[in-house]
């Protein structure tokens, strides 16, 4: 998959998260939203077609490298996309989850419009 589709699969990301929240869905599915839109917007900047040889804290990893520590890419929002993923669940294997905590209606709402200069952000930089 290359850049601009990921960069699309962002975008509809983010519509659906806005629709969830029109829509009074659990807000950790909006959060799962607004956490994949930032995701494959890393993956379009980092311009990684094919990801199944890493995980995501590798890919975090390397977007902190090449990107923010450089100064490439704001920090505050960085660190959105991480805040989004303190509200993932951590699975051994599909039997075993650790559930965390939902986030509040506040939390999401706060954390769209950072997702849509995110984006923003992303689409600079893959061009």
């Amino acid at each position: 998959m290359n850049r601009h589709e990921r960069l699309k699969i962002s975008q509809d990301y983010v519509n659906e998260a806005k629709e969830l929240i029109s829509f009074g869905v659990e807000t950790h599915y909006i959060m799962n939203a607004l956490y994949y839109s930032m995701f494959n917007a890393v993956l379009a900047v980092l311009d990684i077609d094919d990801f199944s040889g890493y995980t995501h804290d590798k890919i975090f990893e390397v977007f902190d490298e090449k990107l923010v520590k450089k100064k490439k890419f704001p920090e505050e929002l960085f660190d959105s996309l991480k805040f989004a993923r303190t509200f993932r669940h951590k699975c051994d294997d599909d039997s075993s989850c650790e559930l965390v905590p939902e986030p509040t209606l506040d939390e999401v709402q706060s954390l769209y419009p950072k997702v849509i200069d995110f984006l923003s952000v992303s689409v600079q930089l893959s061009q």
